[in-house]
């Protein structure tokens, strides 16, 4: 697959124990924190993902946010699952990344109708 035809996503409210497990997992495989969490997608979903050949040269933990580039393949499965799911796009991203690496991930539901 022609990484060409990859989307940029930002994917935001993550928390700090995914961002960190994300960013370890980079630094012990030496790619980008943008290609762990695509395989970890590729993989729930069954779908391919082509590493950038990258390595992960700085990030920023502080933040609250990922931008990351996946197959426009692999982003319609997650609006699929986030339509079926009534989750955000990012809380499906978040949910597949706590399930990979073993942690907790409260779901942020679509749709939610405050009172007056």
């Amino acid at each position: 697959m022609s990484r060409d035809k990859y989307v940029l996503k930002n994917i935001r409210s993550v928390s700090p124990h995914i961002k960190l497990a994300v960013f370890e997992e980079a630094i012990a495989r030496q790619i980008t924190m943008s290609d762990v969490i695509g395989s970890a997608l590729a993989e729930k979903f069954h779908r391919p993902y082509e590493l950038s050949g990258e390595k992960s040269i700085r990030a920023d933990l502080n933040g609250d946010q990922f931008m990351i580039q996946i197959p426009r393949a692999l982003q319609a499965r997650i609006a699929s699952r986030a339509r079926l799911t009534r989750e955000t796009e990012s809380s499906v991203v978040l949910g597949v990344l706590a399930e990979h690496f073993g942690l907790i991930h409260q779901p942020v539901r679509r749709g939610r109708r405050h009172a007056a």
